[in-house]
């Protein structure tokens, strides 16, 4: 993303790989430069990448809680799972990487793109 020609932020988005649901997509980061944080332009940026992909569910998952705060406020954003993430189970991606998972045992969001509905 740039703003006046200087680069201000990046967001990555991906399918979500689900055996059934092929409609699910995660942004998997945003970041805006420090500088120009606090000014909406994340959220702006996700609605704008978001509604490029309409028809399908767009996702993203964190345990930032300015961020959970921040997409709570938005009527753009509904959360569709909060809580700590349980221990994983034997087949989980997850537990390859056991405790050093990054979400392992964190309280974390989930929020799903409504738009303008």
């Amino acid at each position: 993303m740039t703003l006046n020609n200087k680069r201000v932020g990046f967001l990555s988005i991906a399918r979500f790989p689900h055996p059934q649901a092929k409609d699910i997509m995660t942004i998997g980061r945003i970041v805006v430069v420090p500088e120009f944080q606090g000014f909406g332009i994340g959220m702006k940026f996700m609605k704008t990448i978001s509604d490029l992909y309409k028809g399908n569910r767009i996702r993203i998952t964190t345990s930032l809680k300015p961020f959970m705060i921040a997409l709570n406020n938005s009527r753009d954003w509904k959360c569709v799972r909060s809580g700590r993430v349980s221990k994983p189970g034997k087949n989980s991606m997850i537990h390859a990487v056991k405790d050093s998972s990054v979400s392992y045992n964190r309280i974390t969001a989930t929020f799903q793109y409504s738009g303008d509905l």
